[in-house]
């Protein structure tokens, strides 16, 4: 019998509001970030996670991805998961995700050209990848694991804004993660 799980790891949901220099009650740092194309970008994390990349458009809701664990390591995929929640009532043309660190060329995860948006609420998902040490080697990595993605939207009326938004999983969430991939592949 197949069983399937959906985990989505979610980084830089949260609600609430940077305040000075602390974050829901943590410490507020810059952290640089050397990203594809040689460009060094210094981003607002906490000791609990990045924060979410906002400007006078959007706040950057879901930077992360869910798992699809069959009863095949084989089959099990990872899918990365994007969404942003509109300020402003506004016609979205194009919303481009590209993964820009730590690669040193930029990987376009997600290119939507007929973008639509529920309760003032885009998503986008990337193609699944499967669940191997080729595809998602991290996953299989001890230590830390982070990413910088850059998101290019474009909306009617407005010119084009890219936000970047660090995420990053720990070593026992991935833990996790394997211990699930095993445990649904038997």
């Amino acid at each position: 019998m197949k069983r399937t799980v959906a985990l989505l790891a979610v980084v830089a949901v949260v609600s609430g509001g940077a305040s000075g220099r602390t974050y829901m009650g943590h410490p507020v740092t810059d952290m640089p970030f050397k990203l594809a194309g040689g460009q060094i970008v210094n981003l607002p994390v906490t000791d609990d996670g990045p924060l979410p990349a906002e400007n006078y458009l959007v706040k950057i809701e879901v930077a992360g991805f869910s798992l699809m664990p069959t009863d095949s390591a084989a089959t099990s995929t990872l899918t990365w998961s994007f969404a942003f929640k509109s300020k402003r009532g506004m016609k979205l043309e194009a919303v481009t995700v590209e993964k820009v660190y730590p690669d040193t060329v930029g990987v376009e995860l997600v290119k939507d050209t007929t973008p639509s948006m529920t309760d003032r609420t885009w998503h986008g998902d990337a193609e699944p990848l499967p669940m191997t040490a080729g595809s998602t080697q991290w996953l299989f990595e001890s230590g830390t694991s982070t990413f910088v993605f850059k998101i290019t939207i474009k909306a009617k009326g407005f010119e084009p804004v890219v936000l970047y938004q660090p995420s990053w999983f720990g070593e026992e969430s991935k833990r996790t993660f394997r211990k699930i991939l095993r445990a649904t592949a038997r």
